[in-house]
């Protein structure tokens, strides 16, 4: 489209029955809340029915959408701030900024519109029967209003135009994503009840002058309570040894926990690891006697790792550059000001394959599946916990002789080995500091990093 061309065209002017519109919706005083920083004080404000206002007509085969703001026509601007020239045949657009005398690029919903008080994203925009019918007939879209139709009509442009930009982009992605190995068949709806949510169990109890069993969630059956519990009361499961929440029986008809889940496996190339997280959420019923618990998965993302399981790439399963279309592609933030956030390799891991994944590398005998059990499968950031016991041999000894919780006191550090632990010896009892009567005393009590700072101070003061 030639531009010059299209500002000879006719000029749309507001129809009276626009104008009748617009005078006609005088809105309503509604009060509005101060700000808690205090940067805004509370005011009363008009809210209208419509906040922009437009006309469609097709000339020379060209479908010309003039859009008016509220603010323009109180104005007295009879002249449209945008209008939006579309060819259909050729498969283009153009805007023309009548205030900014510019041309712009942008879809209709991404446009600079002039700033109004009251009006809230995602507002309805005001347009005649005759403008609704002009620009679904020309555009193809039956029973949408204008302003949905030359949307949909510039969103499906913008998905091919993207989408042959960005061809490299995708075919890598799609190359990756074929590498990544099926799940495997140990992680099922079993092992996420039984061992992903072992640190969310429950135990049902019903309540009365003798409670001597109750049902675990994780567990799956009925168990022995032996002290009268109260709801809400922590304690420990008989069977899985592990701590539980006891509640009342009935006091809630629904039980909700949720958790990132994820698995790390070899890709089909071998020299490169893909983490694959899941968003978990496990329901659980009254109606169901709180057993049989729903399953239902949310978000996903994939991390791709180097043979030192350090994150290369990060990718989620969302909408495409602002296409419409829902596929693998590269993470990006989402949310506004301080709630915008992206995701990282942090979940629980499973643990059925990772003697497997092991193999050929720098953590073949480092059990680090024995320690997520101990630790209850609790949820971690993986990129640190592999990339640390592969550079540190010294937490391939702390796994073995017992010492979970000194392990995950240094997995959720910051970033690499704690002062407390010495590197490069060969004795376990010069890695803690300690000598042979407090090494032996820190592996039976499973020490944490306090705990060791004591067991060390107590060596340095020679207090016994």
């Amino acid at each position: 489209m030639k531009k010059k061309e299209l500002l000879k065209l006719k000029t749309l002017k507001p129809t009276k029955e626009l104008m009748d519109t617009f005078h006609a919706d005088i809105g309503e005083e509604v009060w509005q809340r101060g700000s808690l920083y205090g940067t805004r004080s509370a005011s009363r404000h008009t809210k209208y029915e419509w906040y922009k206002f437009i006309e469609a007509r097709v000339e020379n085969n060209i479908l010309k959408v003039a859009i008016w703001t509220r603010k323009r026509l109180m104005l007295g601007w009879n002249v449209p701030e945008f209008t939006i020239y579309i060819d259909k045949e050729n498969q283009e657009w153009s805007t023309y900024d009548y205030y900014g005398e510019r041309w712009l690029s942008g879809m209709i919903c991404n446009l600079p519109y002039t700033v109004q008080d009251g009006e809230i994203f995602g507002s309805p925009v005001w347009s005649s029967e005759t403008s609704n019918k002009e620009a679904s007939t020309y555009l193809g879209c039956e029973d949408m209003i204008a302003y949905s139709a030359v949307k949909e009509f510039q969103y499906g442009i913008s998905k091919d135009r993207l989408i042959r930009k960005h061809n490299s982009e995708l075919e890598q992605i799609d190359e990756f994503m074929a590498a990544v190995r099926k799940y495997p068949q140990g992680y099922n709806n079993e092992w996420l009840i039984r061992k992903g949510f072992r640190d969310r169990a429950t135990i049902f109890y019903k309540p009365g002058k003798t409670v001597t069993e109750g049902y675990c969630t994780c567990c799956g059956k009925f168990v022995r309570i032996r002290n009268r519990p109260k709801h809400l009361d922590k304690g420990i499961c008989p069977e899985h040894k592990t701590e539980v929440t006891y509640r009342s029986w009935g006091k809630q008809n629904v039980l909700q926990e949720q958790k990132l889940v994820g698995i790390i496996d070899k890709t089909k190339n071998q020299d490169e690891f893909c983490l694959s997280i899941s968003s978990i959420r496990l329901t659980w019923r009254k109606e169901n006697n709180y057993q049989n618990p729903e399953i239902s998965i949310g978000e996903s993302y994939r991390f791709r790792m180097d043979g030192g399981f350090r994150v290369r790439e990060e990718y989620e399963f969302y909408e495409y550059r602002h296409t419409g279309v829902i596929r693998w592609c590269h993470m990006q933030a989402h949310g506004m000001g301080y709630y915008r956030s992206t995701q990282n390799p942090y979940c629980t891991l499973y643990t059925g394959n990772l003697k497997r994944v092991r193999q050929n590398t720098k953590l073949k005998y480092t059990p680090i599946e024995d320690f997520l059990e101990k630790v209850n499968y609790k949820q971690m950031n993986i990129e640190d916990l592999l990339s640390i016991a592969s550079r540190y041999q010294e937490i391939e000894v702390l796994i073995k002789t017992g010492m979970s919780k000194i392990t995950l006191d240094i997995m959720q550090g910051y970033g690499g080995m704690i002062d407390e632990i010495s590197t490069g010896c060969r004795k376990l009892e010069d890695t803690l500091k300690l000598d042979k009567v407090r090494m032996r005393q820190a592996v039976r009590l499973n020490v944490t990093r306090k705990e060791l700072q004591i067991l060390q101070a107590s060596k340095w003061a020679d207090v016994t």
